[in-house]
């Protein structure tokens, strides 16, 4: 009976790696059907699938003896594992470009720009990091070890997001995305508004000092470019969270490839919100300062990133009270270890700290946080689209899903180490833990489901900093994980931990793919001459495109600030008439000689499509009445640019 099962055990696995690596063939067979594969790379895609087709062969191969003689494949383990060993430093010179070549392959080279198909993509991220294990494994005992399989496939995840952020650097003058351009514009005006000829004290209407200050500490310096922005950006977004996930790895004491594996591990699962940076520097101080003991530095520091995070945005108020008292708690013993006396003065300065950041939070912006002013706010107005939670045209998944998907092995594996009795919690902690986790996930979920969001899940920024946090208090102290002697229940959740996150990760990210060159000269020249003109006679209005006075590709045009897309397209989504009819006066007069935007169309959407009402949101408000007072008189499709003119007689015009 247990050779019956031991056979049917080899053929299930051969015929599941079968099947998988026949998926593999097909997906690469299919790539053919693009024209420009197939009439400039034919060649290289017939080399291409004879050698996959014969190397899955040799894998299947190479399976099938190791299942049915494993004493065979074990005789030619230890030749492979002295040819490492007399590699010796050139084994670290190959490994180097082993973890570099997906990224590399699929975001900077040209067949690698329809390398999108999941198991393409997943394929060469096993096959690689495989091989990577190989080399850095220390052992000569073992061709693979597990710590050195986690930490190369966490990297190669790792180094695809890096790659997908510097392909983004680049000197391109128009927005390489809906609202890239106008955001540089924003992040200007704080230190760099000497760029634009505007008369009076230039302001953002958004309240996010915090956040404008961060991105826009370069403007500081006279002429830097678009791309060293860009690059600024990238670094804002990659640096941060490595360096979150490095100080909660240093609670524990575990040996440096496993803490390498939770600074990676941490990046990668904050960047399935994505989460935003001045949230995650706020965490940081937090980190840095929260400790029962030094109470009174802990309290001046969580103030401080409170004050921080409110300054960037009002919502995240209460984050860093809510992560210090985390931290703090798990110096409290609960009731019935201690006396109340004993167990009210452990807790008097957590709540100092509370305090503290919450003080800290709220002096942020004094005026803004009374009922008068947050009941005015106009994203309070916006209506809320509770079906966004499931799956829908804007995210397949739905925000319940993709958030199940994301955190629900960590949220399993905690509840198991705790559980397990793995990581000691009291019911004090627990609580602390759970009201934490809830109140963050609530607030997430609520923001999520807002006209304008649902797309992804970066509004449960708070929650998985939350997450992140916990998982570093549920190692703090720890030498070694012990996962070799959990139950198998236990190990597959480590392995979903770990692998989804970096599933996730080389799932998104295309190669940027940027108009030729001499389009994009005829659109700037041409920008640029309709502007000259018609500055000549009146008021020129940028709704988009920004960055082209930011940076100086359109130069000496008096600036009208107040009319810019992703502001008005928020007043749209909350119905604000009152912020409208000003608009409306103005295109009724043709104040405006020449408008720049992006392309204005006016089909109505249904509620199948990706992001319908914030479409017919942007058509009632803002599309139907430009394109009745104005006219366009160039559109340049592939920058997404439109140059609009007054009508002559506009008819029927609200």
């Amino acid at each position: 009976m247990p050779e019956l099962k031991s056979k049917v055990f080899r053929l299930l696995t051969a015929l599941i790696v079968g099947v998988f690596l026949f998926y593999v063939v097909y997906d690469f067979f299919q790539l053919p059907t693009h024209r420009y594969w197939s009439e400039k790379y034919r060649l290289f895609w017939y080399a291409g699938l004879a050698g996959m087709v014969l190397f899955y062969l040799i894998v299947l191969a190479c399976l099938w003896v190791y299942l049915t003689h494993p004493d065979r494949f074990r005789a030619v383990m230890p030749r492979l594992i002295r040819f490492r060993q007399r590699l010796g430093l050139w084994r670290w010179v190959i490994a180097i470009p082993v973890a570099l070549l997906p990224a590399v392959f699929t975001f900077f080279t040209t067949p690698g720009w329809m390398f999108t198909s999941l198991i393409l993509r997943l394929t060469a991220w096993l096959g690689v990091g495989l091989l990577l294990a190989f080399l850095i494994t220390h052992s000569d005992q073992s061709l693979v070890e597990a710590g050195s399989a986690a930490f190369s496939l966490l990297l190669l995840g790792t180094m695809h997001v890096i790659a997908y952020y510097l392909a983004y650097v680049t000197p391109y003058p128009f927005s390489l995305s809906w609202s890239e351009g106008n955001r540089l514009y924003d992040y200007s005006v704080m230190l760099g508004s000497s760029r634009y000829q505007y008369p009076g004290v230039l302001t953002i209407p958004y309240f996010a000092p915090g956040r404008y200050l961060l991105w826009g500490i370069l403007f500081a310096i006279p002429g830097t470019p678009i791309w060293l922005h860009r690059l600024w950006d990238a670094i804002l977004w990659l640096a941060p969270p490595m360096l979150l996930g490095y100080l909660v790895a240093r609670w524990s004491r575990l040996p440096r490839l496993a803490i390498w594996c939770f600074i990676l591990w941490a990046f990668l699962f904050l960047y399935q919100g994505p989460v935003y940076t001045p949230l995650v520097l706020s965490a940081i101080l937090v980190v840095l300062v929260a400790h029962q003991k030094r109470w009174w530095l802990a309290a001046i520091g969580v103030a401080l990133a409170a004050y921080y995070a409110a300054l960037s945005r009002w919502t995240w108020v209460a984050a860093p009270t809510i992560w210090a008292v985390m931290i703090m708690i798990p110096a409290v013993e609960p009731l019935g270890k201690v006396s109340w006396s004993a167990l009210l003065r452990r807790l008097l300065p957590i709540a100092g700290v509370a305090l503290a950041g919450l003080a800290g939070g709220l002096l942020s912006n004094p005026e803004f946080f009374t009922p008068q002013e947050i009941g005015a706010l106009t994203m309070l107005k916006q209506p809320l689209l509770w079906y966004r939670l499931l799956p829908n045209a804007t995210n397949s998944s739905g925000i319940l899903m993709s958030a199940l998907l994301a955190a629900g092995p960590l949220i399993a594996g905690l509840c198991w180490a705790a559980a397990s009795r793995w990581w000691r919690v009291s019911w004090l902690q627990g609580l602390v833990y759970l009201a934490a986790g809830l109140a963050t996930l609530l607030v997430g979920l609520t923001a999520s489901v807002k006209i304008g969001g649902g797309s992804n899940l970066h509004n449960l920024d708070m929650f998985l900093v939350t997450l992140v946090i916990l998982s570093g208090l549920a190692l703090q102290g720890r030498q070694e994980t012990g996962w070799q002697t959990w139950p198998v229940a236990g190990r597959i959740l480590l392995v979903l931990v770990l692998a989804l996150p970096t599933i996730i990760a080389i799932r998104i990210g295309e190669q940027l793919h940027l108009p030729l060159p001499d389009s994009v000269g005829e659109a700037l020249q041409t920008v640029q001459a309709e502007v000259e003109r018609a500055k000549q006679s009146g008021e020129v209005l940028f709704i988009d495109q920004r960055q082209l006075l930011t940076f100086g590709a359109v130069r000496d045009v008096p600036l009208v600030a107040e009319y810019e897309k992703k502001y008005m397209m928020d007043m749209a989504m909350g119905n604000n008439q009152a912020y409208f009819d000003a608009f409306y006066t103005d295109l009724r007069r043709q104040r405006f000689k020449l408008i720049v935007s992006d392309v204005l169309r006016a089909p109505k959407k249904e509620d199948t499509d990706s992001f319908g009402e914030e479409s017919n949101a942007w058509v009632k408000w803002v599309v139907k009445p430009v394109l009745c007072y104005y006219q366009p008189v160039e559109t340049f499709e592939d920058v997404r640019v439109q140059l609009l003119e007054p009508v002559k007689e506009p008819l029927n015009c609200p």
